[in-house]
């Protein structure tokens, strides 16, 4: 757990204050393979879970740290109690929907990083994902949508955050797919 205890020296009864720094220890570790292991993320999730059992950030964090390490079997129904304690977590559809894309379960995936969407419309990533999604199931029609759409929320995301290479690149890529130079 380490120095990110300090954050929540002031209240450490706080719940979502332990489950957002597993939401971000987790993120850190999947994109940037920062050296938090999969058990400290565990832990700072549990630690959530200690105070507010019914926390769906909590479970989500856990799930999807259960799924970066070798405890994949153990990622749905962490995933699953997220969503049973609050459907409208963006977190417990977006990341449910990409360990499903990893499972090649491409419906369910579609599932949830709609519902993702329509949770927070500014995620400029879930309609990216669903480019691949609908492309894999064969729904180009859905995928070019989706495409669009992405590229939508991407110049969105960019007029706020220029700085923001990750969205450029995702942008990019979208419009790679679609064809535009």
């Amino acid at each position: 757990i380490g120095p990110r205890v300090v954050r929540v020296e002031l209240d450490p009864n706080y719940a979502r204050a332990y489950a957002g720094i597993a939401i971000c220890d987790v993120r850190l570790q999947s994109i940037y393979g920062s050296a938090i292991g999969v058990d400290e993320i565990l832990a700072m999730a549990d630690r959530a879970l200690a105070i507010e059992p019914q926390l769906a950030e909590a479970h989500a964090a856990r799930g999807f740290a259960l799924s970066l390490g070798n405890r994949r079997a153990e990622a749905p129904a962490a995933f699953e109690q997220a969503l049973a304690a609050d459907p409208d977590c963006h977190e417990a559809n977006r990341y449910y929907a990409e360990f499903c894309v990893t499972e090649g379960r491409f419906d369910l995936a579609a599932q949830y990083f709609i519902r993702a969407i329509e949770i927070m419309p500014s995620d400029y990533r879930s309609p990216l994902m669903l480019v691949g999604v609908f492309r894999s199931l064969g729904d180009l029609e859905r995928a070019e949508s989706y495409a669009r759409m992405s590229v939508t929320k991407a110049e969105e995301e960019l007029s706020h955050h220029p700085e923001n290479a990750n969205c450029a690149c995702l942008g990019a890529t979208v419009l790679a797919f679609l064809g535009e130079k």
